[in-house]
């Protein structure tokens, strides 16, 4: 970071995995299941409830783990899947194969290229009659809502920065471009967009500059860290980041304090909405507000009106 940042003034420092959840808890196994002969696999899903699962995946990264179990864990033994698919999109294995003395197996789940980002698709996956569990109830199928999120491009987006300026004494008014995109889930729209801080600043559109303008070379990996605001219905959230930068006091990172606010223009964090933290040195609630302006006018308007 350049000399004038080195002796600023330092502030005072004051879902999806599948391999488990809680019905997992609800059997235990010491051996073979009440109804469970050794002549078949007892398998089922583990993890898997009765009700009907929700994934949302991201593009380029849209296959997924279910995992099943067996209560009678002898040698190598394979089990039939069968699936549901009314609109002919995922590519399923028609078994599994646990290796000997395994309790578990993973099968990997993946959309075809029939799959369309932002439609909802269903499937359900069953173990055949002839190889599941008779004891353990509700988990011989796996049965999914599932969708490819489709993000909008809202093309280059200013951000402004209030987060540095909690430590130190930088300038809180200036933008900083990104590329920002937006969708919406079940539970509400969301924001994806780079943030600033892991770049050495080369370049500006005239407005706004690429990279953070106070970072020299080695202050930052020159990595992209993606922020993700959800859109709740108390307001914006930004979730836990790193930011992918170094001044000497421990990589700094970020966290929703409370909630921030969401308009036409903007994204808004105000003071003390935000946490943010060197590791080395500690955490403190943002003194200065943050922006995400979804354009250049209303950035510049912002401005004109007096940056508050």
């Amino acid at each position: 970071m350049k000399n004038i940042v080195r002796y600023a003034y330092i502030a005072l420092i004051g879902a999806m995995a599948f391999t488990a959840s809680s019905c997992s808890d609800s059997y235990e196994y010491e051996g073979r299941g009440a109804a469970d002969d050794a002549s078949k696999a007892g398998a089922y899903f583990q993890g898997v409830g009765a009700d009907v699962a929700s994934l949302e995946v991201e593009p380029g990264n849209e296959s997924f783990t279910v995992t099943v179990a067996r209560t009678n864990p002898g040698g190598a033994s394979t089990v039939t899947l069968e699936k549901e698919d009314p609109d002919g999109v995922f590519d399923v294995p028609n078994s599994v194969t646990f290796a000997s003395g395994a309790t578990t197996a993973e099968v990997t789940i993946s959309p075809n290229s029939n799959a369309k980002p932002g439609v909802s698709y269903s499937l359900t996956v069953k173990i055949a009659d002839a190889d599941r569990s008779n004891y353990v109830d509700g988990a011989q199928a796996y049965v999914i809502d599932y969708s490819i999120l489709k993000w909008e491009d809202l093309g280059i987006c200013y951000w402004v920065d209030g987060l540095v300026g909690t430590f130190f004494g930088v300038d809180n008014t200036l933008a900083y471009c990104t590329h920002a995109y937006k969708t919406t889930t079940v539970d509400g729209d969301r924001y994806r967009f780079d943030m600033p801080y892991s770049h050495v600043s080369t370049d500006d559109d005239g407005v706004g500059y690429w990279g953070y303008v106070y970072n020299e070379e080695g202050d930052c990996d020159e990595q992209d860290y993606k922020a993700i605001v959800d859109i709740t219905p108390k307001g914006a959230v930004l979730r836990t980041m790193d930011l992918g930068f170094d001044w000497g006091y421990g990589m700094f990172s970020v966290a929703s304090r409370s909630y921030g606010e969401v308009t036409d223009d903007a994204i808004s964090f105000p003071a003390g909405s935000l946490d943010i933290t060197m590791a080395d040195y500690g955490t403190r609630a943002t003194s200065l507000p943050c922006y995400l302006f979804f354009s250049a006018d209303a950035y510049l308007a912002w401005l004109e009106a007096g940056a508050e």
